[in-house]
């Protein structure tokens, strides 16, 4: 009986250091026992996830913004969602998200968007050219905040459409 309280109590010592390691900003180079042993635990529990309780560490997001780009070369955004029905808001989220899944992939990348830009020109026959910007909305730690970091939205891709 012992034994089972020792290893009882040997696991909610494990999973109060992988919840302490959570909270403590963590270097590159953790110890061995943490690199082998408390992450494979932490994934395994769930305790380990980036987006846990309180959501302390959001992931970061990839933004998607249209621009109407006129012939003076100044730009206005466009808001995708005044074009939209219920249903198809539904539809342009699982298109971001594939865009997410698939970033890396370049033709599918710009099939995406050249998709979104058919939509608002069939839309809108006064846009004659119309800019896609995908950035990446980074979103700072917990440990983060303190030293001043802060959300920063970061350009990755850029094409213009022409109608």
């Amino acid at each position: 009986m012992n034994y089972i309280k020792n290893l009882k109590f040997f696991f909610l010592w494990i999973h109060l250091a992988v919840i302490f390691a959570g909270i403590v900003p963590s270097n590159k180079y953790p110890p061995i026992f943490i690199q082998y042993f408390l992450m494979p635990y932490a994934r395994l529990t769930g305790a380990g996830a980036s987006f846990g309780f309180f959501s302390p560490n959001v992931g970061n997001q990839i933004t998607i913004k249209f621009y109407e780009v006129e012939d003076n070369g100044s730009s206005k955004e466009i808001q995708i969602k005044n074009y939209l029905s219920q249903e198809a808001h539904v539809r342009v989220g699982n298109m971001f998200r594939v865009l997410g899944q698939t970033y890396n992939d370049q033709a599918k990348r710009r099939s995406i968007l050249a998709s979104f830009a058919s939509f608002v020109f069939n839309q809108d026959a006064s846009i004659q050219r119309l800019r896609a910007v995908v950035s990446l909305y980074e979103v700072p730690s917990l440990s983060q905040l303190p030293l001043g970091h802060k959300v920063v939205e970061r350009p990755l891709y850029e094409v213009t459409f022409r109608r």
